[in-house]
């Protein structure tokens, strides 16, 4: 009789002990999440100041952001290494792009071979939240999003792996490349 009463006790001290640690786990994350954005795992980020509109895969494991780039070329300008690259959007919307390389990264492929890439600063908008950021540049035609972000993550952001396109409507989309075409304006941003 006296086994019983002890295995009952114990039973309830084990289901008072989980539910205090679910209950303590709730709270840090709450704590955790407070002030931080909840985005999804792929979004479109807006380019400014043209506010150009391309998606973007969220990646929390990444250290670094990388754009995808075409017609790269690279030249000198006031004693600078310069780039101008194309942006070709889903909606076929194009971009060019000079801006000066800060620095040279060198990143290892999953393959395990190592490349090196320029470094550029773009000033991006993610979930309403605008940030200068550090972005290399790669041709990333095999892969399915033009933008991998991942630095610009730093300490803002939750990313809620289920679920896509929880920020469109944060950043402000003024004027598109389409509207500057009907102008008869190139799209330049310097």
């Amino acid at each position: 009789m006296m086994i019983a009463a002890n295995e009952n006790q114990t039973w309830a001290i084990r289901r008072i002990l989980a539910s205090l640690l679910i209950t303590a786990t709730l709270i840090i994350q709450g704590e955790a999440a407070q002030g931080k954005t909840v985005t999804g795992w792929i979004e479109d980020a807006y380019i400014y100041p043209e506010v150009f509109v391309v998606r973007a895969k969220i990646d929390t494991g990444a250290e670094n952001s990388s754009l995808h780039a075409s017609r790269i070329t690279f030249y000198k300008y006031q004693g600078k290494r310069w780039l101008r690259f194309q942006l070709v959007n889903r909606y076929g919307e194009k971009m060019l792009i000079t801006k000066p390389e800060i620095r040279t990264v060198r990143i290892k492929r999953h393959r395990g071979e190592m490349q090196e890439r320029p470094v550029i600063r773009l000033e991006i908008c993610l979930s309403g939240i605008k940030k200068n950021v550090d972005v290399n540049v790669v041709d990333r035609s095999s892969f399915d999003y033009q933008l991998l972000i991942g630095s610009f993550l730093q300490n803002d952001f939750l990313v809620d792996p289920t679920t896509t396109d929880k920020s469109n409507a944060r950043c402000k989309k003024t004027m598109t490349c389409s509207d500057y075409g009907k102008k008869g304006r190139d799209i330049e941003i310097h």
